[in-house]
């Protein structure tokens, strides 16, 4: 939808003086409001006629025009196909003889009501058992409007937007080790048009089994440190790396190597079934591993297999 967009500037003119003490305005006579409620607001704005002058506005925005005494037909073109005048169309304006105009502007708010152009569903895995896909399980939606695939996390709810109205079918596609409890699609239905956004659910069960185990590693340090800020685990000779939250940005992570404060424990995560080499790095010169360091540790399919280094500072 295309507005002509016309600066403010440009709508303010100057009415030539006249006789019989009816003075020459000075100012805006009239002052248009454009109040907009709803929902998908028409991004291109609107444009205001009134008297021949046309004005663009957004979807609440104000501006002023400078007219003549008399009385005019207010129109609103350029409207979005969900949007539409709340009243009578067109609307009449009277503006007094002057010199009530110039100081005192008649001002009029015009009211726009725009509905729904879209809908929303919203998906839900309900995961039991572990190992469940670290990218998410994958949705294909096939209906009247097919967005591209969506992801959708394990055991959180995921809002989908821009859909039409209609029937949709949706199916959730997951990895070997995963189950779906009932393998039919969910169907739901969405309408459009409303001032509210129409809202559909669909929730799918699923059973992930485990195909990994875990290694709980801590550091269990005796005696003063000293200087020692940790101890970075390495499993097979490389990093573990680690999520954490951002410091400074809600809803960012990023990922890190793995250091043990003395007296630390952590749990890693998702380690191929087998025998592995765990080790901690960066001892301090005035502190010693008991037993082996790098040491054999064999994980066994869902289990977590404890594996504590002592670490003695003089």
């Amino acid at each position: 939808m295309r507005a002509v967009l016309s600066a403010l500037a440009g709508l303010t003119l100057a009415a030539c003086s006249g006789d019989g003490g009816q003075g020459p305005s000075a100012g805006i006579t009239l002052r248009v409001t454009v109040a907009t409620t709803g929902l998908d607001f028409d991004s291109d704005g609107y444009r205001v006629v009134v008297g021949g002058t046309s004005a663009g506005f957004l979807s609440n925005a104000t501006a002023g025009f400078t007219l003549a005494p008399g009385t005019y037909d207010l129109v609103v073109a350029d409207l979005a196909p969900n949007c539409a005048v709340d009243g009578v169309v067109p609307m009449q304006v009277e503006i007094p003889p002057w010199p009530v105009a110039p100081t005192e502007p008649t001002r009029v708010t015009v009211p726009i009501v725009c509905r729904a152009l879209f809908a929303e569903i919203e998906v839900t895995v309900q995961a039991a058992g572990r190992d469940f896909p670290l990218d998410g399980f994958t949705l294909q939606i096939a209906g009247p409007s097919t967005p591209l695939p969506g992801v959708v996390t394990a055991n959180t709810p995921t809002l989908l937007n821009a859909y039409q109205a209609g029937t949709y079918s949706i199916t959730l596609s997951m990895p070997d080790h995963c189950a779906l409890a009932d393998d039919t699609p969910q169907v739901v239905s969405v309408s459009t048009g409303g001032l509210e956004r129409d809202h559909a659910e669909a929730a799918f069960a699923v059973t992930c089994q485990a195909i990994t185990g875990d290694i709980r590693v801590s550091s269990q340090t005796s005696g003063s440190p000293g200087t020692a800020t940790g101890y970075p685990v390495k499993l097979d000779g490389a990093p573990v790396i680690v999520t954490v939250p951002g410091f400074y940005y809600y809803g960012y992570y990023y990922d890190i190597p793995l250091v043990l404060r003395p007296n630390d424990t952590h749990l890693v995560e998702r380690v191929t079934p087998g025998s592995h080499e765990l080790s901690l790095s960066d001892i301090p010169p005035n502190c010693t591993v008991s037993g082996q360091n790098p040491r054999t540790v064999s994980v066994v399919l869902g289990v977590a297999t404890e594996v504590a280094f002592e670490i003695e500072c003089s």
